[in-house]
C-alpha cells in the first residue's frame, strides 16, 4: 500500500526562514503544534509564533500574504493555496 505525503518545495526557502520551514513541514506532515515542539526542542509559543507571526516577524501566514496576496484564513486554506501555487506536492512512498 502506497502512503501519500506532502512535501515542500525548495523555492519556499525564498519566502520563509529555515525555522519556519521546519515547522511548516512537520505541520504539514500531519503532527500538532505539541509535538512540532517536541520535536524541535521548542515551546509551543515558539512554534506558535512561527506560524502567526510577532511584531518582530510576519511568520509562516504572514510571508504566506506576501507570496498569495491574501493571508489565509487557516492551516487548511495555507495549505491548499501552495498546492495550488506548486510550494507543496504529493508524494508516494509505497510500504
Amino acid at each position: 500500500m502506497a502512503r501519500i505525503e506532502l512535501e515542500l518545495d525548495e523555492s519556499l526557502a525564498n519566502y520563509l526562514t529555515p525555522a519556519q520551514m521546519q515547522v511548516l513541514d512537520l505541520r504539514v506532515k500531519g503532527n500538532t503544534l505539541v509535538k512540532v515542539a517536541e520535536v524541535l526542542g521548542k515551546s509551543r509559543n515558539t512554534v506558535k509564533s512561527q506560524l502567526y507571526g510577532t511584531d518582530d516577524d510576519p511568520g509562516i501566514f504572514g510571508r504566506a500574504e506576501e507570496i498569495l496576496g491574501e493571508r489565509p484564513h487557516n492551516e487548511t486554506h495555507l495549505v491548499v493555496n501552495f498546492l495550488l501555487r506548486g510550494f507543496l506536492r504529493f508524494t508516494e512512498e509505497n510500504q
